[in-house]
């Protein structure tokens, strides 16, 4: 499995032993947020609640779309955030518009591997 660094693993393995989630969506979101980038934007993460999902918690629905407005992610982020929701929910994306934000190679890498993860469960 591919880890933009050493704080991305640690941080997807924290967060898959809180969650305990076995299905390839959860995972394959949980594997976007615990990205170091999108990590940050969670002030208190032992205080995180079972039933919340990461990504959906920093952004806001405006009643037709998530808006990620946390003030730690870039364009890039925000982007990554929309993937990650659209591979939880099946939320319509606009893949052209992720891959042109997202121009950092790694990034690139962990949106494929969590492609991969979603398809694998």
């Amino acid at each position: 499995m591919y880890f933009d660094g050493e704080e991305h693993e640690s941080n997807f393995n924290k967060l898959l032993d809180f969650y305990k989630f076995e299905d390839g969506q959860s995972q394959a979101a949980l594997y976007i947020a615990s990205h170091p980038q999108i990590f940050k934007t969670y002030k208190d993460v032992e205080r995180l609640d079972e039933n919340s999902h990461l990504l959906l918690d920093i952004g806001t629905w405006n009643g037709e779309e998530y808006i990620f407005n946390a003030p730690e992610l870039t364009g890039s982020t925000k982007k990554m955030c929309e993937f990650g929701v659209s591979l939880y929910n099946g939320r319509k994306v606009d893949l052209n518009s992720v891959f042109s934000s997202v121009i950092s190679d790694n990034l690139i890498e962990v949106l494929i591997e969590s492609i991969r993860i979603r398809t694998e469960k």
